[in-house]
Parts: structure tokens; C-alpha cells; sequence
């Protein structure tokens, strides 16, 4: 049998129908995905685009950026290149509509990243109006770095179907245009439109006005269907927060709101702290008074039998990244545990790779960010593995033993695990917090390093190093 033929042949017409999908970089996103999505590629698909649209955001309010000068073009390139997400960085400074499976799968991704983000961006107006800006922004990107015969087959594409005016017409209307177009040019083609679709050009008085229409050069196109992106846009998230109460998978339900909760972390460019590195001596007392419970309980264990499986490395590793141990203290500290049951050369075999890998050393040099309690929360947890939310995790038994082993009183135990039986997991990580410091936390707690940064500020009383408080 041909069997590489026939996966060959397979191949191709999995290309050609992606190809026919998305024949352009630039997309409307006029129709949402049809696919089964991992729930792991789901949740990292969004979090990639909310760091671009943040990239974005961070280079508008760079004093001197213009929006779309070169300098703000520059600016989010170099950005995208630093935090490794060349798939954005490809669709967007190479915007066209180039015929390989690189390119058709990135147009994917942003097809569906671009999704996610409505579904949690549409719940509230100032989401919505948030979105909406740094979406626009970013198509707007994408359209500045499209040549002139890209905007012919985009508008063909779309099946936007606009026509030059005349020669005739042009010639009539000469001078006018002379003086009211920027960079005039008689050989472009120019057409009509309504004048309340090109605001930009209108505002920036750029635009012959003539009859309640607009008479705009071929390469002003841009601002045209630009402006119908954003219109599209608009309504859409209002359509799609008005459809949200029929989402019946708690699955994604509780991922969305889990990704909306921590959409300032999420925002935020990981492994850039303002802060000093922990001291990696005192782990011991920060896990007792500033690490949440799955992170203490990974601690401990790792404490007493030096070893820690694949899971809890990711979960651990990440958190403690996150709170601010460096590299170098990283090395040494899981060195030191790890060598009280293997050889050092066994360390360095089995694990020196993966902290040089963790820490976007190696590999693809991605800098992981820490897991939010989504993710650890929908972790699958077998017999004998530690990671994972021990409020879901755990049996109210040994709940209840291992609350009351770390002090806490029946009322309080009570009320803990009372919350962990009615799947209020969050709620009960909350309630730990409180009585773990005899006050509430400012939020519930969606993310284990939103727990540390609390908890050591009420301590230490130091600036949030995660986030900025800037009003969205």
C-alpha cells in the first residue's frame, strides 16, 4: 500500500481547505470556528492574545508613539519578538496573503484566539470597550503593512465590491483632490465612499468630501475597511453578550470567567518584576505563610521525599518562577533537595534541562507563565501525584486533618470544607486566606500567585510587582 502517498494526498487537502478558509492574513472574522479545541489549546490561545493586544496597548502610551507611526510600528515588533510570539509577528508584519501551511495555520490561531477573546471580553461594557480599541488597533497594524495589490484581493476576498470612479470623473475633479489628498497621485485609482466610513481621514481632513461621499485613493482603502472591521466588531460583542447566558458547557463557562478574573495577571508580561528575588533559604517560611494550599502541599511533600513527578514540577516550578526565584537560586534549590535521594549527575540528567527549559533558556525559549487555578484546578490528578487543587482534590476527611493540623479551628474547617464539597473551590482558597491572615483577601483568589503577592504585600507592604492599577 502507498501509504505516504496517500498521507501526502491528505495532507494536501487538509492545506487546500484551510487555504480556501483563509485564502488572507487579514480577516473579518465573520464567521466563528467549527472545531473541537483542547481545553489546554483553548486557554493557551487566549492567553497569547491577550498578551499581544497588552503589547499593543503598553506602545500606544509610549510618549512619541503615534498610532501607526514607525516608531509604534517598531515598537510592538520588537515586543513581539522579545516574548517569542513570532506567529502574531509573522501575520502581522508580513500581512498578505501568501499560500503555504505556515501561513494557514497562524491565520487559524488568530482566527480562534480572536473568538476566545470575544466570548470573554463581551460580558460588560468596559470589557467590550477595551477589546474593541486594542482589536481595532491591531487590525489596523495588520492593514498598514499590506501593499496595494493585497488590498485588491482582500476586497475581493470579502466580496467588498468597490469600483474606481471613472477617468472621466477623476479628471473633473483634479484640483480638488490635489489639494485635499495627502500625497496626491493621479495615476492611483480613487474611489467613492460614504463619508462616514473613512472618520479618520474625514477628522484628519485628508479626504475630498463631495455629495455625502468620500473620494479616496486606493491606498486610503485601509482606513475604509478598517472602519467596517470595527462597526462589525461592535455589534458582535453586543450580540455575543446578549447569547452568553446560553453557553451550557461549565467547562468553558468556568475558563472564561476564570480568564476575565485574571485578565490583569494574564495581561501582564511575565518574569519582569519590580521586586528583589526571594531568598530561596526561607522557602520553608514562605510556605508556611504566603503559599496557597496546593502550593504548600507540593512544598511539604517535596520537603520530605525530594522528589517531585512531572506534574508538580510544572505547577511548583512555574509558581515559584512567579514569585520571583531566580534562575540561578532555582538550580541550587531543587539541586540541593533533589541530590538527598539521587547522585548529582543523576540531577543533572534527569532535571537540569528541564529548569533551563522552564525558565525559556532552551528549547523554544518561551517564558512560561505561572498556571492560574483554572488550569490547576482542571488538572487531571492519579493516585500518588500531588499537584492540582487540593480543595477539589482531596477528601473532606483528610481535608479536615490536614486544616487542622495547620491550626485552624472546627468553625473555620467547617466553613472550608463546605465550600470545597459545593465545588466553590476558589471560594475555599479565599477562605484560607482569611483566616490564614485574620482578614479577607481583596478578591477571590484565581491565581496561586495572586495569593503570594497578597499575602507578602499585607507582610512586607511593597508595591504589586505583577500588575500596574491602570484603569482599563
Amino acid at each position: 500500500m502507498d501509504l505516504e502517498g496517500s498521507t501526502s494526498r491528505r495532507n494536501k487537502k487538509v492545506f487546500y481547505n484551510l487555504l480556501e478558509i483563509y485564502p488572507h492574513d487579514l480577516q473579518f472574522f465573520a464567521d466563528p470556528p467549527h472545531l473541537d479545541l483542547p481545553i489546554d489549546e483553548f486557554e493557551k490561545l487566549a492567553m497569547e492574545r491577550m498578551h499581544v493586544l497588552r503589547i499593543i496597548q503598553q506602545a500606544s502610551s509610549v510618549k512619541g508613539h503615534q498610532l501607526l507611526s514607525n516608531g509604534w510600528v517598531n515598537c510592538i515588533s520588537e515586543a513581539l519578538k522579545e516574548f517569542r510570539l513570532n506567529d502574531y509577528n509573522l501575520i502581522i508584519m508580513n500581512c498578505g496573503s501568501a499560500q503555504s501551511e505556515a501561513s494557514c495555520a497562524v491565520r487559524r490561531r488568530d482566527h480562534i484566539s480572536h473568538y476566545i477573546l470575544r466570548l470573554v471580553y463581551c460580558r460588560s461594557e468596559e470589557l467590550r470597550r477595551w477589546f474593541l480599541a486594542r482589536e481595532t488597533e491591531l487590525f489596523n497594524l495588520k492593514c498598514k503593512m499590506l501593499k496595494e495589490e493585497e488590498i485588491d484581493k482582500f476586497l475581493s476576498f470579502n466580496k467588498l465590491n468597490l469600483s474606481p470612479i471613472s477617468q472621466q470623473e477623476k479628471g473633473d475633479l483634479r484640483i480638488s483632490l490635489l489639494y485635499s489628498t495627502k500625497n496626491f497621485n493621479f495615476d492611483t485609482d480613487f474611489y467613492k465612499v460614504q463619508f462616514s466610513d473613512v472618520p479618520y481621514l474625514v477628522k484628519k481632513k485628508q479626504v475630498l468630501l463631495k455629495d455625502g461621499f468620500a473620494i479616496i485613493p486606493k491606498k486610503d482603502l485601509i482606513h475604509y475597511i478598517a472602519n467596517n472591521f470595527k462597526k462589525m466588531l461592535r455589534q458582535a460583542l453586543l450580540y455575543a453578550s446578549k447569547k452568553m447566558y446560553a453557553l451550557d458547557d461549565d467547562r468553558i463557562r468556568e475558563l472564561l470567567l476564570g480568564l476575565e478574573k485574571n485578565n490583569k495577571i494574564s495581561h501582564c508580561i511575565p518574569g519582569e518584576y519590580s521586586h528583589n528575588s526571594i531568598d530561596p533559604s526561607l522557602m520553608d517560611v514562605y510556605a508556611k505563610n504566603h503559599f496557597p494550599l496546593c502550593m504548600r502541599n507540593i512544598h511539604e511533600n517535596f520537603r520530605a521525599t525530594h522528589t517531585l513527578k512531572y506534574d508538580c514540577r510544572l505547577q511548583y516550578g512555574f509558581f515559584c518562577k512567579g514569585i520571583g526565584l531566580s534562575y540561578e537560586d532555582c538550580v541550587k534549590y531543587w539541586r540541593d533537595e533533589f541530590t538527598k535521594a539521587m547522585e548529582h549527575r543523576e540531577f543533572q540528567k534527569k532535571y537540569g534541562y528541564t529548569i533551563k527549559h522552564n525558565y525559556g533558556k532552551v528549547g523554544g525559549k518561551i517564558n512560561y507563565i505561572p498556571f492560574n487555578c483554572t488550569k490547576i484546578i482542571s488538572a487531571n490528578v492519579g493516585i500518588g501525584q500531588q499537584h492540582g487543587c487540593p480543595f477539589k482534590v482531596w477528601d473532606n476527611g483528610y481535608l479536615k486533618q490536614k486544616l487542622t493540623e495547620y491550626g485552624f479551628g472546627p468553625q473555620v474547617v467547617t466553613e472550608i470544607v463546605n465550600h470545597a464539597k459545593e465545588g466553590n473551590y476558589q471560594m475555599a482558597c479565599s477562605a484560607y486566606f482569611e483566616y490564614m491572615h485574620g482578614r479577607p483577601s481583596k478578591e477571590v483568589i484565581n491565581h496561586p500567585n495572586q495569593y503570594f503577592e497578597e499575602s507578602f504585600n499585607y507582610e512586607h507592604e511593597y508595591q504589586s510587582p505583577y500588575c500596574s492599577d491602570e484603569d482599563e
